[in-house]
């Protein structure tokens, strides 16, 4: 053979070779490149503050609680996660936020006007209901919008959240701050803590991640602290919406005092009293929002 011949030959082999390991490479770079099947939802592209209020505020509804007498009691937020019929829908607060109500108005974002009817399900121990809500008028209809509650748990400290609700009766009003803490040291139930600004009437209102996907329902906060407010994880409302319907008249009677105030403070007591022990702490109290 010559050496010419031969020079040609190891030329070929060599590219050969180069574009073997080229192939391998790009094969393995398109296997590599698939996401892990258990990535959380908040790889998810971001929203805009103004997209995600204009894409999750239509879901989110004021409560306006109502005493024996018509008058009005107390308030707070809420959000539809179905509609079982035409003509109602299935709306999750906080249990303290009704727990007092003989009649509880639902204000929708469009300005339509719900009646709630029955408590479909209920749970004070950690704080949530359920509320089957009817139009205020039988010649009315309700909105469509329903809220998603797909997983999103585990998400990691500092992940930027968004939260909507009726703090002070100000209907569908939007806030933003950051996942600061998961409170879980000898609890019985986890709290996400937040850096949300939330004040009274904003108890049962969504929080979500800025993709929008729910993270939990705002809840109580700390007194004389700054931005110590905490929610119940999304996933107790997944677990509540799943159960057997135990369905029940909005009123049964209950009053601010009454002894099931009792569960509703144990809930909050573990965090509470933590809280009271750390220095400077022990004037402190927690208040529902």
């Amino acid at each position: 053979m010559s050496l010419e011949h031969s020079k040609n030959a190891l030329v070929h082999r060599a590219g050969a070779a180069v574009l073997a390991w080229f192939i391998v490479l790009q094969v393995t770079h398109f296997v590599r490149a698939d996401p892990p099947t258990n990535q959380p939802e908040k790889t998810a592209n971001p929203l805009s503050p103004i997209e995600l209020f204009s894409k999750k505020a239509p879901a989110v509804v004021k409560l306006v609680v109502k005493g024996e007498q018509g008058d009005i009691i107390g308030s707070g937020s809420g959000f539809v996660v179905s509609a079982p019929s035409e003509s109602t829908r299935h709306v999750v607060t906080n249990y303290h936020v009704i727990r007092a109500a003989n009649y509880v108005n639902i204000e929708f974002h469009d300005g339509s006007v719900g009646i709630a009817e029955t408590v479909v399900n209920e749970d004070q121990s950690i704080d949530l209901a359920i509320l089957q809500v009817r139009p205020a008028k039988q010649d009315k209809t309700l909105p469509t919008a329903v809220m998603e509650l797909k997983n999103t748990d585990a998400l990691p400290i500092g992940t930027k959240l968004y939260a909507i609700g009726s703090p002070r009766g100000m209907k569908n009003t939007l806030s933003d701050g950051l996942l600061s803490g998961y409170r879980s040291e000898g609890l019985e139930v986890v709290r996400i803590q937040i850096t949300n600004p939330i004040s009274p009437g904003s108890s049962g209102g969504p929080v979500f991640t800025d993709a929008g996907a729910f993270v939990g329902v705002t809840t109580e906060s700390i007194q004389d602290a700054q931005n110590l407010n905490f929610a119940i994880p999304a996933k107790k409302v997944r677990d509540l919406f799943e159960r057997d319907e135990s369905a029940r008249p909005l009123w049964k009677g209950s009053c601010i005092g009454c002894e099931e105030d009792e569960i509703l403070q144990k809930f909050y007591k573990d965090v509470f009293e933590r809280f009271q022990k750390q220095p400077g702490n022990s004037g402190a109290g927690m208040i529902w929002r």
